[in-house]
């Protein structure tokens, strides 16, 4: 089977995938998960958001560059468009970067809906406080969705990144929404009214500690 034959998916598993993507923006924070059947096709696990969400209407850009493989591999297995990145409905970014996110399509309050879906490739993901506390982030979310707050833990994600994400991605209701999601097939929802407060467990712990004692030596 070739890549391209491997990146299309039929009705019902595309719908599975809409299914746990929209779950995952109507809870924030909470950990959905891909199809298992997906996981073993040799496709990048960010790039199934786009190619559930993809057809001849849709407009995607992979890390900002139009001749990207995997964004030739979207377009050819959904019949998507590639456009400039601050021209596309739906963004992969495979490394994501801060610089690359501040260019994405956020819509304006007449038309939020041209804000871009964005999918983000990060390491691990784990939910509840004791178990994302040993992850490299710790988003705090609060909003629509969420009773309180909920948290999640990242692994591989910047935190310049993840200060980008939600609210701080446009005046509400300009923005873009976002999927995080883990080489696992694991994904959480962050839309663009969710709050986001961003911790650094070690080295917020590291900090903490105070200087080292003084050895006398010199």
């Amino acid at each position: 089977m070739s890549l391209v034959a491997s990146a299309r998916i039929s009705g019902t598993t595309s719908q599975a995938v809409f299914w746990e993507l929209m779950q995952a923006m109507a809870e924030p924070g909470t950990i959905r998960a891909l199809p298992g059947e997906l996981l073993d096709r040799g496709v990048a696990p960010a790039a199934w958001p786009v190619l559930a969400l993809g057809d001849v209407d849709v407009t995607v850009n992979v890390d900002d560059v139009e001749s990207a493989p995997l964004g030739l591999l979207i377009a050819d297995a959904t019949g998507a468009r590639i456009p400039p990145l601050r021209d596309a409905w739906a963004v992969v970014l495979t490394e994501p970067r801060a610089d690359l996110l501040a260019r994405v399509a956020i819509g304006d309050a007449l038309h939020p809906e041209r804000g871009a879906r964005v999918s983000l490739a990060v390491g691990d993901l784990d939910g509840g406080a004791s178990t994302a506390r040993e992850r490299d982030l710790l988003l705090h979310l609060r909003g629509p969705g969420i009773a309180g707050e909920r948290s999640v833990g990242v692994d591989r994600l910047d935190p310049d990144v993840a200060a980008l994400l939600g609210r701080s991605s446009g005046t509400f209701p300009a923005g873009f929404d976002t999927w995080l999601v883990a080489d696992s097939g694991y994904l959480v929802g962050i839309p663009r009214s969710t709050a986001i407060r961003v911790e650094r467990p070690f080295v917020d712990q590291d900090s903490t500690a105070g200087p080292p004692p003084d050895s006398g030596g010199n």
